[in-house]
């Protein structure tokens, strides 16, 4: 099965399309907003007037490399200074997640 990585155009139409994709077709979400289309679904996009276009390789490269290292996107908010002095943990399916301690 051949497969194409899309992005949307707009929030409304990843909301619409992807409802239809998910009724007529697998389709796989990675990080970003890209999906994993088959390439045969994308005449039901073309077919409800839902616009969409190829992600590029950097795109689908950064998506998937998000996927192989979550850490990074919280050590690369932390470098940036957001949420700093906020401690971190990781929960029950390995994400970080930013916990609130009382003013003392």
């Amino acid at each position: 099965m051949n497969t194409a990585y899309i992005k949307f155009n707009s929030r409304e139409h990843q909301v619409k399309g992807y409802y239809k994709l998910a009724n007529h077709a697998t389709v796989s979400s990675l990080p970003d907003g890209v999906y994993i289309v088959p390439v045969h679904a994308l005449s039901i996009l073309d077919e409800q007037n839902i616009s969409y276009r190829q992600a590029s390789d950097d795109e689908v490269e950064k998506s998937y490399a998000q996927i192989r290292n979550p850490a990074a996107s919280v050590l690369l908010m932390m470098v940036a200074g957001l949420n700093r002095r906020k401690p971190w943990r990781r929960d029950l399916q390995g994400f970080f997640l930013f916990v609130e301690r009382p003013e003392a």
